[in-house]
């Protein structure tokens, strides 16, 4: 009866998947109809290694999730160079310069989902950007958009370690840790820049001199392994 319970396996699996199936046979050909069939531990060795492959892969919900966030790093990088661009217009090459090592940050970031989909067996469907905002009234205004913006990228990150843990993809979710430790540095970093434009509020002089400070940004790639 086990023979028969696996050959019952076996047949589906060859009928949903036999292209997935396939690889695994190591070019002996299972001819159902003719009765020339491995043995039950061959049997028993293709089917581990077929269930193996299909726990390995990202299930359908988080791969959906992480191409979801894929475009929304996208969309953060296609913002702060519109954020530049502002700020270029306003002659404030500081804080435009500060803008583009966000541009070159949140590229990194959607890279590095980007990749990560592929390494897990992933397909990575790329979908429309959104267009970003144009104009800000103050220097201020724009970085308290960019607060908020920081602040709904982490919780988008907490969902997706949610969902890593609710799928059991341990993987995934080990991967998630380092833009969760990354989240908090950008909110501090962020936050930083809002609380001295406060105190500056209207003082030309106090802006020109934290322009110059922002200017000394240089964007590095995090090391592997960072």
């Amino acid at each position: 009866m086990e023979f028969v319970r696996e050959m019952i396996i076996l047949t589906f699996i060859l009928i949903m998947s036999s292209e997935n199936f396939g690889k695994y046979s190591q070019g002996k050909r299972l001819d159902l109809a003719n009765h020339r069939m491995c043995n039950c531990e061959q049997l028993h060795i293709l089917l581990y290694n077929f269930r193996h492959e299909e726990t390995d892969m990202l299930k359908k919900k988080m791969l959906k999730a992480l191409n979801n966030q894929i475009n929304a790093e996208m969309y953060s990088s296609y913002l702060y160079l519109s954020m530049e661009s502002y700020f270029q217009s306003v002659s404030l090459s500081g804080f435009a310069n500060w803008m583009r090592g966000q541009v070159q940050e949140e590229l990194y970031h959607g890279m590095k989902f980007y990749d990560y989909v592929n390494e897990r067996g992933g397909r990575v469907t790329l979908d429309t950007i959104a267009k970003p905002d144009a104009d800000w009234k103050t220097p201020l205004a724009a970085f308290e958009h960019i607060l908020r913006h920081e602040q709904l990228v982490t919780s988008m990150i907490n969902d997706l370690v949610d969902l890593a843990i609710a799928e059991q993809d341990h993987a995934t979710k080990i991967f998630l840790q380092w833009f969760v430790s990354e989240q908090v540095e950008e909110e501090a970093s962020v936050g930083e820049v809002v609380n001295k434009l406060r105190l500056i509020k209207n003082n030309s002089s106090g802006l020109f001199f934290l322009d110059a400070d922002m200017g000394k940004r240089v964007f590095t790639l995090p090391q592997a392994g960072d």
